[in-house]
């Protein structure tokens, strides 16, 4: 697995103030979703940057990735672009959730520099109040350099 790499005692030993992690959520379909976030190998750290995701057919949407480790990200959006990304607007479950190539530049000391890889959704919820949907996405691939980026990214001393 790609997170073999990662050095998971200094990731777990990084300053709070560089784990920004997501504690919770008021999200509906909060059933999947906890058991989703309780099966979390590291904390995300919130980011909310924008991000595109290249469908299977070759078009683009944009959302906002929310939050993200090294193992994955949570991207959110209108129900507009959802249901692009989602048509059935069902409940994604196992691994029947559709994969995407996503885009997005990361702040690093050296200026953005672009991260892209190839995720797994693995879960759809609704953000009640907000008019949005999340999706939990996890890492299969990345492109070139991007885990690299990714870590640095991470454990920078300006954060991403």
């Amino acid at each position: 697995m790609l997170l073999d790499m990662f050095d998971l005692m200094t990731f777990a030993l990084m300053p709070a103030n560089h784990r920004k992690a997501q504690k919770g959520s008021r999200m509906s379909g909060t059933g999947y979703y906890q058991v989703q976030e309780e099966k979390r190998r590291y904390p995300r750290i919130v980011i909310d940057r924008l991000i595109e995701i290249e469908q299977a057919d070759g078009s683009v949407v944009s959302a906002l990735a929310h939050d993200i480790s090294p193992d994955g990200l949570q991207i959110r959006c209108d129900r507009d672009t959802a249901k692009t990304l989602n048509p059935s607007e069902t409940q994604i479950e196992g691994d029947k959730g559709p994969e995407f190539k996503v885009r997005l530049s990361l702040p690093l000391q050296e200026g953005l520099v672009e991260l892209g890889a190839r995720c797994k959704t693995l879960y759809r919820a609704v953000i009640p109040g907000a008019e949005g949907v999340a999706f939990g996405m996890q890492f299969k691939e990345f492109e070139g350099d991007s885990f690299k980026y990714l870590l640095i990214g991470l454990w920078s001393p300006i954060g991403l």
